[in-house]
């Protein structure tokens, strides 16, 4: 198996990582979310959801607990 990274610098993030996903041949894009500071529930901002709506390939969101909840 092999992963690709990659880093580039766009005014529009997730028009970009879009255009990368569907214009290659990738199997899967993952992203990572944050979560909220009160709730400590991921948050999916409308980033992510634009990646979801138009990317032609699954998208697997990652969102890890905060150091508080992992006592």
């Amino acid at each position: 198996m092999v992963v690709e990274t990659g880093v580039r610098v766009a005014p529009n993030p997730e028009a970009e990582i879009v255009e990368m996903a569907n214009a290659g041949s990738f199997d899967l894009v993952v992203l990572g979310a944050s979560n909220r500071p009160l709730t400590d529930r991921p948050f999916f901002g409308h980033r992510v959801n634009y990646v979801i709506e138009n990317s032609k390939i699954p998208v697997a969101i990652v969102a890890l607990p905060s150091r508080a909840s992992l006592g």
